[in-house]
């Protein structure tokens, strides 16, 4: 976690203040560059009650936001995303599992309503649609410790639900069952649970690893969803994501009129076929660039990018630069860094790794043992100076040309070790 020093900026209060107004349907964010965006944003929502919803352009974008959304944070709780259900787009129809578990997964949550304050999206996941939240309660099923129920039912169940029966389960949709236990893979879940059962009686509900076999936790009760694309629920009414979401959400939105040509341009390009190669009416699963851009207008708007302004809009100015490219040049930034302190400026060196914040300290004390600066062992996505806060902000991936990747909380994915279905597939 990072200390936000935006809480002390200029703006700050009088940002909040008119945010908890209300009096502006849409207000400006001007002059933000690297993860100062971010850093303002998440000092803005830790403040603000009430869920918000930051749409971008493009996957990338939305998952770096998200890895300083965590990292500002502390704790991934608060903050949901929300893809797109395909590998690289709608247009080529090919699905990516982790990606519609995690879809699930924010579907659920905020179903539950215990609405997360944060939830992170793009141009691409808002052309999908999504069942309603009554369509997906009627395709959940719960099952708490405690309570009675027949191996049978829960059998057919799931074979209703479209779910697969395997030796080992290791991917969402499959379950097994030996004796008296039961081991499901949800769509709501990174990871498979076991139910243990006594005669007919839910004993335990264990999370494993689908690789290991180990226990990760023991929880008291678990959803089991099945895929809920809409190949799978094609006679299902369904909606924008625009209207799942609560009504006093606040929207933050990354150049809208890009965000909604880009929906524009994903619809124009994709045409839906059904197993038998015909063409569906994709109006019934894909939404256009004006419908979105209808929806966003019965929100409140917080806009950090340009777009057509009218006069009663707020505008907030700042004063930001990008962190400079230093192409590995340590005199360089021991240079730079030394102006910036004679100009009254502190200066942070972000890192994850402990042995890179030492690498740099006896580069620094080599060249310039008096030089000024502190050194944090969490970084940020891309490094800033806000000269209202006079604060300079440098990340080691960037002082080493290195690509950062972005991380997420909790996620699906097929680990290269051998799985159980390997195992069981050898041959001589």
């Amino acid at each position: 976690m990072i200390l936000n020093p935006y809480p002390s900026h200029p703006h700050f209060a009088g940002l909040i203040a008119s945010l908890e107004a209300g009096d502006r349907p849409v207000q400006y964010l001007e002059g933000l560059v690297g993860s100062s965006r971010s850093s303002l944003i998440h000092a803005c929502l830790s403040k603000l009650k009430g869920p918000h919803l930051l749409v971008f352009q493009d996957k990338e974008e939305a998952a770096y936001f998200y890895t300083d959304l965590l990292t500002l944070d502390g704790t991934p709780d608060r903050t949901l995303f929300f893809p797109s259900s395909y590998k690289r787009s709608v247009q080529y129809q090919q699905t990516d599992e982790a990606n519609i578990i995690t879809r699930t997964q924010t579907l659920r949550r905020l179903a539950e309503r215990r609405v997360a304050s944060f939830i992170i999206t793009y141009a691409e996941a808002l052309v999908e649609s999504v069942l309603t939240r009554r369509q997906l309660g009627e395709t959940t099923l719960e099952i708490k410790q405690g309570e009675k129920i027949n191996m049978s039912f829960l059998e057919e169940v799931l074979q209703t639900y479209g779910f697969q029966l395997v030796d080992f389960v290791h991917e969402p949709g499959q379950y097994s069952i030996r004796g008296g236990i039961a081991d499901v893979f949800s769509y709501a879940s990174s990871h498979p649970c076991r139910i243990d059962f006594f005669d007919d009686e839910v004993d335990s509900i264990r999370v494993f690893d689908a690789d290991t076999q180990r226990s990760l936790e023991t929880v008291k009760k678990v959803n089991i969803i099945p895929n809920i694309q809409w190949e799978n629920e094609m006679g299902e009414k369904r909606i924008s994501f625009l209207e799942y979401i609560p009504a006093g959400t606040t929207l933050w939105i990354d150049h809208p009129d890009l965000v909604c040509d880009q929906i524009d341009a994903l619809y124009e390009r994709t045409d839906l076929e059904s197993e038998n190669g015909q063409l569906i009416d994709k109006a019934m699963f894909l939404k256009q660039g004006k419908e979105i851009r209808s929806l966003m207008d019965g929100f409140r708007q917080v806009i950090f990018g340009i777009a057509y302004r009218k006069n009663q809009d707020k505008i907030w100015s700042f004063s930001t630069s990008p962190q400079p490219a230093f192409q590995k040049n340590f005199e360089l930034l021991t240079s730079h860094l030394k102006e910036r302190s004679s100009e009254g400026y502190t200066n942070y060196i972000l890192s994850d790794n402990e042995k890179q914040l030492e690498r740099l300290r006896s580069i620094f004390d080599e060249i310039d043992p008096e030089l000024q600066y502190l050194l944090h062992p969490k970084t940020l996505h891309e490094g800033f100076t806000d000269h209202d806060l006079k604060l300079a902000f440098y990340t080691d991936h960037q002082i080493f040309e290195r690509y950062h990747k972005f991380r997420f909380h909790d996620r699906f994915s097929r680990k290269e070790s051998v799985s159980a279905k390997e195992l069981m597939g050898l041959n001589p």
